[in-house]
């Protein structure tokens, strides 16, 4: 997997960042029929993200990234590239956040979302857009974010602007 980007505000020594749990999680970059993508709209918090999220002990990076595609969009999905990796050290939890990002197209027709409980508290709505105007909305967050959502803000424009450079 082709490392992206390593997030590290804190100046973490790598004596440090190994004394650190590892959260494995995804991202995702999903094109529907029309070359639009999927981005959720966190309308508690207002801001935008790439559907993903923490990959499950006995699963694979593969196995979640589709069981986080369903939950999150409602549709089944096929991996068609991968897109690379990034690592967010963060203090405030003691660990690396590992997240992996894959391209993939929709199988089937579009359905209702999965949501948890937490997720059904932020409010969570989904929307199709072009990838001009993902990272267009991706991009609009306010600086006064703590750094672990600042990190999570520019981790999605990367896989994006990723994405972007190689259609």
């Amino acid at each position: 997997m082709k490392l992206i980007h390593t997030f590290n505000e804190e100046q973490f020594s790598k004596n440090e960042i190994n004394k650190m749990g590892v959260r494995r999680a995804i991202r995702a970059v999903i094109f529907d029929d029309d070359n639009n993508i999927a981005i959720l709209h966190v309308q508690r918090d207002k801001y935008y993200s790439l559907p993903g999220g923490a990959v499950e002990k006995d699963e694979t990076f593969q196995s979640g990234f589709v069981r986080e595609c369903w939950e999150e969009t409602g549709c089944r999905v096929e991996i068609v590239k991968e897109v690379g990796e990034t690592f967010e050290i963060r203090g405030q939890n003691n660990m690396i956040n590992n997240s992996v990002c894959y391209i993939a197209k929709i199988i089937g027709e579009k359905g209702p979302l999965n949501l948890d409980e937490d997720e059904l508290d932020e409010n969570i709505k989904l929307i199709w857009v072009d990838i001009d105007k993902a990272i267009e909305l991706t991009s609009n967050y306010s600086n006064k974010v703590s750094l672990y959502n600042k990190y999570t803000r520019q981790r999605d424009i990367i896989f994006l602007k990723e994405v972007k450079s190689n259609l």
